[in-house]
């Protein structure tokens, strides 16, 4: 067998000599590689995280209608744009005897929210 050649050289993995020094890299980037274990660390609790929390999260449907003040707390709106909504037929809605004297307020049917946050307003019907 022959002897490592002088000036440094290190036993390659598999037994054979190298004639390059390659210990000058485990020094020099060991604080990155200890950086990098945590990063992975991290990115992994993150993942898990994510994972658990994959399941789509949709309000319960035990109700049958929203009215339009809760509607509109709902998706962040004003009640007078949800009202605008309602009367253009932009959302879904039906007309319920619980307004003030004669006029009748809207009521929003509760699988219209899901729609609406899945796929936005119905398209613009002008009323002639």
């Amino acid at each position: 067998m022959s002897q490592p050649p002088t000036g440094g050289s290190t036993t390659a993995p598999n037994g054979a000599y190298s004639a390059i020094d390659y210990r000058w890299f485990d020094d020099r980037f060991a604080g990155l590689r200890e950086r990098l274990l945590a990063l992975e660390e991290s990115l992994a609790s993150l993942e898990q995280k994510a994972a658990e929390n994959d399941e789509p999260r949709r309000p319960p449907e035990t109700r049958e209608y929203y009215s339009v003040p809760e509607f509109a707390g709902l998706v962040g709106r004003g009640e007078y744009t949800v009202r605008e909504w309602c009367r253009m037929a932009r959302v879904h809605a039906e007309k319920c005897d619980s307004g003030r004297g004669e006029a009748k307020s809207w009521k929003i049917p509760a699988g219209e929210l899901q729609r609406y946050r899945d796929h936005g307003l119905l398209p613009a019907t002008y009323l002639r």
